[in-house]
């Protein structure tokens, strides 16, 4: 086998020989009552259940992308039909965040020795000017149609999230009352 890896500005040609040693055939269970009792860990206990179950996930999963793709579209053609110059300085805020991201995902929290900010910035800053615009044009759709978040909105997704994460409604919401991004989330889709 020949192949190319890089590192850097460094190109490396390697040459491996490799040998068949055994080939193995995946068996696949059979899909009964026991097996789906087994997977889902007594959750479900028939295969009729279970495909029900499969495809209420699946078009319940289905739905929400549906719609996510039709905010995003909504937000673009918002964005793309008011005109003007977003501050400088948020547009530097908004990558300040993203490479705090990064960093976030590093062992020790820095940004690799090789991070090339140039490369970076230049991959960045049209999609930060474009959530800049995002976040002032809705703040204003926010003030204008006087939009909040009630208590009722909130308790539906508590009733509809602490199921599937397993855990207690009250402890749900005390969570979700204490992080702003939850109410952020509900105002945006508002």
């Amino acid at each position: 086998v020949q192949f190319e890896t890089r590192q850097g500005d460094h190109v490396h040609h390697n040459h491996v020989a490799i040998s068949v040693k055994k080939i193995e055939k995946v068996e696949l269970p059979d899909v009964d009552d026991a097996f789906v009792r087994r997977v889902t860990k007594e959750k479900v206990a028939t295969k009729d259940e279970f495909l029900a179950s499969m495809q209420k996930d699946l078009e319940s999963y289905w739905a929400e992308q549906s719609e996510s793709q039709l905010q995003d579209l909504l937000v673009k053609e918002i964005v793309m039909s008011h005109e003007f110059e977003v501050p400088e300085s948020l547009v530097n805020l908004y990558m300040e965040s993203y490479l705090e991201d990064i960093k976030s995902r590093t062992k020790d929290k820095r940004l690799p020795s090789d991070f090339d900010m140039k490369r970076f910035d230049d991959a960045n800053r049209e999609y930060a000017s474009f959530q800049a615009k995002w976040g002032l044009l809705r703040e204003q759709i926010i003030e204008r149609e006087d939009l909040k978040v009630s208590e009722e909105e909130l308790e539906e997704l508590v009733a509809k999230d602490a199921p599937a994460l397993g855990i207690e409604k009250e402890q749900l919401m005390k969570y979700y009352k204490s992080t702003g991004s939850v109410s952020e989330r509900l105002l945006t889709t508002k």
